[in-house]
């Protein structure tokens, strides 16, 4: 048994989703970035964000997600803003690079 498939309890936990689901999702917040549409749209003349720039827009996507947290049925809302900043991770691993766990 994989702790990879849904439905399975691990450690007393039960996954909801597997990961390949949950990169699949993820993947797809990526495209809807890369397509610059909502707030990931920037100007032609705009250079790739740096490191930086992608923790401050990390921090704020966090920050969305803490305050739909707070809110009635806040564990299924702030998700969203958790897979914008995820994706943001993904994106800033992209551009400069994703070092290996050592």
């Amino acid at each position: 048994m994989s702790i990879q498939e849904s439905g399975v309890v691990y450690d007393n936990l039960e996954y909801k989703v597997s990961r390949a689901e949950v990169y699949n999702v993820v993947d797809g917040e990526r495209i809807y970035q890369r397509n610059g549409r909502g707030n990931a749209l920037r100007h032609t003349d705009q250079p790739p964000m740096t490191t930086g720039e992608y923790i401050l827009c990390m921090e704020e996507t966090l920050k969305q997600a803490r305050e739909a947290w707070y809110k009635p049925d806040g564990d299924q809302q702030c998700l969203h803003a958790i897979r914008k900043t995820t994706a943001l991770g993904v994106a800033a691993m992209e551009i400069h690079g994703a070092p290996p766990r050592t």
